[in-house]
């Protein structure tokens, strides 16, 4: 049974059914040629943006996601127009509920023509400056990328012919899950399955979203999508772990700790007997979803190790959880090796406690704790104290004892009842 409702239906579903088969510029979405419409054009007034036009076949006009004339022209005509004319953008607002006021609706451009007069394509200035026949006052051809195909100028046509009726009738969903006429399948536009599928390439979205995902032969993903989601990590890799979105979540869904990919990822992330380190520690960061090798790279589902940006430049992953050549974990004399399923390490589980290194040996035996030379540092002999001056690639050498320097590896001052005179640590 079919009920009636108006174009309140979400737009997410209703625009999707823009986005036709992969395969090309002949693609037809239920009779309707998809493949001649470019990457961010106009569907009435402004000025369109860049993206690749082409020219399709033909076809009677088909239904979007909904049944219906008005839902054909939402899913075929506008969704070529919004990632220009939406909320802020170009004249006029070609989104949401917005989109039905363009019937009766005047020109803001040019003198104030009607935009859509009910029942005369002729008479309306969209369809002229769609189908190519406006007059030569009226501005340019829309979108700017290129005619939209025959079978989507029909789609506009039949529908003002008819009316312009501005509501939709509920989709007919298949047996098969798919609505008539759509490329994705019911429920497509939920993030846990688009959002799954961009990031281990099951899908490349920018085949109909446009190369920067601004509109293509489908919508914009600007226009479902919150402000500024292309640079919030949190937006596709969530914050199970913690807020910044790192860790990401696991792209097989495991929460337990012993069954992810990589175990270690929050204890680098969050502060230990270290700072919170960044991405950039163990990874080349991106800045945005455009970033390059990031989502759209030859290894969807897989993000690159790259210590160059961190403390350890010449670290190697095997790819499997095990990272060696390490700084940060190393003796403070050599390089050190650790594995993700490794407990996490004590002081005497990288460097000694005392470390080998110079006086630390008869100093510890003597009594002294490392708060005494490294008073920034640590709290005691058995605590870090400062987080930021451990493991940040410098020895960071603070003498609490008044009077007493260090420079240059050599100690002056009287310290534990002994005088030092230069003396080389």
């Amino acid at each position: 049974m079919r009920a009636t409702r108006s174009l309140g239906l979400s737009l997410a579903v209703l625009l999707a059914a823009a986005c036709g088969d992969t395969g090309g510029s002949d693609s037809v979405i239920d009779g309707v040629d998809a493949g001649g419409v470019g990457g961010n054009g106009a569907g009435g007034e402004g000025t369109g943006g860049t993206g690749t036009g082409g020219t399709g076949g033909t076809g009677a006009g088909g239904n979007g996601a909904g049944v219906g004339p008005f839902c054909d022209v939402v899913a075929q005509v506008f969704s070529a127009c919004t990632s220009c004319h939406k909320p802020g953008g170009n004249y006029p607002d070609l989104m949401g509920d917005a989109a039905a006021a363009v019937v009766g609706l005047n020109s803001q451009l040019h003198a104030e023509r009607p935009m859509v007069v009910a029942g005369d394509p002729a008479a309306s200035l969209l369809y002229r400056k769609v189908a190519g026949t406006m007059a030569a006052d009226e501005g340019e051809l829309m979108p700017q990328t290129g005619m939209l195909a025959e079978g989507r100028i029909a789609v506009l046509r039949t529908w003002i012919e008819a009316g312009a009726p501005t509501t939709c009738e509920a989709p007919v969903v298949p047996t098969g899950g798919m609505v008539a006429g759509d490329y994705h399948p019911v429920g497509y536009e939920a993030a846990a399955v688009h959002g799954l599928e961009l990031k281990t390439g099951a899908q490349d979205c920018r085949e109909c979203h446009g190369a920067t995902l601004e509109g293509g032969s489908g919508p914009s993903c600007d226009s479902c999508h919150e402000d500024g989601w292309r640079t919030n990590c949190t937006y596709c890799h969530g914050g199970t772990d913690g807020e910044n979105g790192a860790p990401p979540r696991d792209l097989r869904g495991a929460t337990v700790r012993d069954e992810l990919t990589f175990r270690a990822h929050t204890e680098h992330t969050t502060e230990r007997n270290h700072i919170a380190w960044d991405c950039d520690q163990c990874h080349m960061k991106p800045m945005d979803v455009l970033s390059e090798g990031h989502v759209f790279d030859a290894t969807p589902g897989k993000s690159e190790v790259d210590f160059s940006g961190g403390l350890s430049p010449a670290g190697d992953y095997d790819g499997n959880g095990g990272c060696s050549n390490l700084y940060c974990h190393g003796t403070g004399r050599a390089y050190g090796d650790i594995a993700h399923t490794a407990a996490r390490p004590s002081c005497s589980g990288c460097h000694t406690a005392p470390p080998r290194t110079g006086e630390h040996g008869q100093h510890s035996r003597e009594g002294i704790a490392c708060d005494q030379c490294h008073s920034e540092t640590a709290q005691g002999s058995a605590a870090i104290g400062n987080v930021a001056n451990h493991v940040n690639g410098t020895v960071d050498v603070a003498i609490a004892v008044a009077g007493f320097t260090y420079q240059a590896g050599t100690c002056t001052g009287t310290c534990h009842g002994e005088n030092h005179r230069g003396r080389r640590w």
